[in-house]
């Protein structure tokens, strides 16, 4: 049974691990779908020709997975199992064995696991965060559904769905005033990734049952965002619904390209649309009214 079969048109609460999560190939994801918007090629050699591609490693990616262990509930004593502290710098030769020798664990060089302690602290010391991580209904919860349109199975994954069934996400980043925290939405596409969990929770909303409790009071999406630098600041912030609509026309967008291509692509045929072709390319628009300083 294919897993458009198997999930058909109703959305289902995935019973899975994170690993297992991550590690399925058959859905995409928040994360595919920013992938095959940013490099096609890779896309189509990681999810249609199954290969194995080394990632390159993150510091922040790593600290905020460190993080989400030292806030959520359901994770507080598994940090010492699921975290490698390793003596090394990051550029070392020994860092980098340690990497390839913990599949699977959040990897932190020593000197920077202070970061995650003024992280943590900095999170609890904000009263609306806290408010919003102990009103926890659901942790690391998964869902699997039908895209209507292009019929892709797709999976999200909330961080923290509320009592009030609220979507809850933590983000590290290096800025946290608005306006840094506006840029973050856009160039790191959180806009289409919260369009995408709204859509999931809405979907999903007619079939929760009684292990889900909580009505839908609220049917937003709030941020939490904290400064891995600096002042490690936390704020807390939801995200407007012009962004929302923004972000569910642009996951249509890609949606609709990603299923274009893969009728190429599962034929045995490669397909770029376009991006192969040799085109003009020139200065960004808002160039032709800067002015320069001679």
């Amino acid at each position: 049974m294919s897993v458009s079969e198997e999930i058909g048109f109703v959305p289902v609460h995935w019973l899975v691990t994170n690993e297992e999560y991550h590690g399925d190939l058959e859905c995409d994801s928040n994360s595919t779908l920013k992938l095959f918007l940013e490099n096609r090629r890779k896309y189509y050699r990681k999810r249609i020709l199954r290969e194995q591609i080394e990632e390159k490693y993150s510091l922040g990616m790593n600290l905020g997975s460190a993080l989400h262990i030292r806030l959520m509930p359901a994770y507080a004593d598994e940090y010492q199992d699921r975290v490698e502290v390793v003596s090394s710098g990051e550029k070392s030769g020994a860092f980098a064995e340690a990497v390839r020798c913990n599949e699977g664990k959040i990897i932190l060089p020593a000197s920077e696991c202070y970061r995650v302690d003024a992280m943590e602290a900095s999170v609890r010391r904000n009263p609306y965060a806290m408010q919003l991580i102990e009103s926890v209904s659901s942790s690391e919860h998964a869902v699997r559904f039908l895209d209507a349109a292009t019929k892709r199975p797709l999976k999200v994954m909330f961080d923290i769905l509320t009592a009030a069934n609220r979507i809850v996400d933590i983000k590290t980043t290096k800025e946290t005033d608005d306006e840094g925290i506006s840029r973050a939405l856009f160039e790191l596409g959180y806009y289409r990734q919260s369009a995408l969990y709204c859509t999931a929770r809405d979907l999903y909303r007619p079939f929760l049952g009684d292990d889900v409790p909580g009505q839908f009071a609220e049917n937003g999406f709030t941020y939490i965002f904290v400064s891995n630098n600096g002042d490690f600041d936390c704020r807390v912030r939801h995200i407007d619904t012009a962004s929302l609509n923004l972000g569910a026309s642009h996951n249509a967008q890609i949606l609709q390209s990603l299923a274009d291509c893969r009728d190429f692509w599962m034929g045995g045929e490669w397909q770029n649309h376009g991006v192969d072709e040799v085109r003009h390319v020139g200065v960004p628009p808002w160039s032709f009214n800067k002015e320069l300083n001679l």
